[in-house]
């Protein structure tokens, strides 16, 4: 499979997840806003890859988190949802509003997310993991406080004497710490990529191997996080171009125009 063709299956499919979003059932419509965000993030990656369209990339990565955001606002005005759908390790919109620079987004999103582990549907340190980078966030952003010591205290709890190349990160950020920083990312990479390499019983998806196999999105936002201390990062890392990086200030799409998905994005 080509990635033009990928582009091209990833707009029909996020077409009709739009549509099911504003007629279907809600049962329907909470998956669709689901899918709504994987596609635009997918999409985004596509024109990355394609044809190196930064502002592209940014502008559906934004339309990504919209979706989300639109979404979580329904539920917190009580619309009923899937604990699949709204759990705090899916909300990876946040992640894409991280990586497209627009922080307010981002801020949103985070206080949108839950702050609890929903266990029927998210390992726990796939929770801390993205709870942590959202409490970080509010901090940087908001000046929210947290006690980031307890987290990563459960967190050590939970996986043992397991190495987690991703709470290594998050302590770095905690402590400001470029070298532990590096290293944490490119484990993580490296972790990654052997995920979508081995032949497992379910193997990756072909378009999501050429896709998010390329581009490390949770690496984006620990950059982005680090940045905004001031942290003197590289320019690039495994998975992680340089073109991948979004500067701040760029425009965001209309606030609804994630209802379309040509609408508000580059030419």
């Amino acid at each position: 499979m080509k990635l033009e063709t990928v582009r091209e299956n990833t707009h029909v499919r996020l077409r009709d997840a739009l549509e099911l979003c504003v007629q279907g059932p809600k049962g329907l419509s909470n998956k669709a806003y689901f899918l709504s965000s994987y596609f635009y993030r997918r999409l985004a990656i596509c024109e990355l890859l394609i044809e190196a369209r930064s502002d592209r990339f940014a502008a559906f990565l934004s339309k990504s988190a919209q979706a989300r955001r639109h979404f979580l606002k329904l539920v917190a005005q009580g619309q009923s949802a899937d604990p699949e759908f709204i759990c705090a390790s899916r909300n990876f919109p946040f992640v894409d509003a991280l990586a497209a620079g627009q922080l307010e987004l981002a801020v949103e999103l985070a206080r949108l997310s839950p702050d609890h582990h929903a266990p029927d549907v998210e390992h726990e340190d796939d929770f801390l993991l993205h709870r942590f980078i959202q409490r970080f966030t509010l901090s940087l952003c908001v000046r929210e406080a947290f006690d980031f010591s307890s987290m990563l205290q459960r967190w050590q709890q939970v996986i043992g004497w397991t190495f987690d190349p991703y709470m290594r990160a998050c302590q770095a950020l905690l402590d400001k710490d470029v070298a532990e920083l590096n290293e944490g990312l490119r484990d993580a990479a490296t972790e990654r990529q052997k995920s979508f390499e081995e032949e497992k019983q379910q193997p990756v998806p072909q378009d999501k191997r050429l896709t998010e196999g390329f581009i490390f999105m949770n690496g984006l936002a620990f950059l982005r996080l680090a940045e905004l201390q001031n942290m003197p990062v590289q320019r690039e890392y495994p998975t992680i171009p340089k073109f991948a990086r979004i500067p701040l200030g760029m425009p965001m799409p209309p606030e609804n125009s994630w209802m379309s998905p040509e609408l508000g994005v580059p030419q």
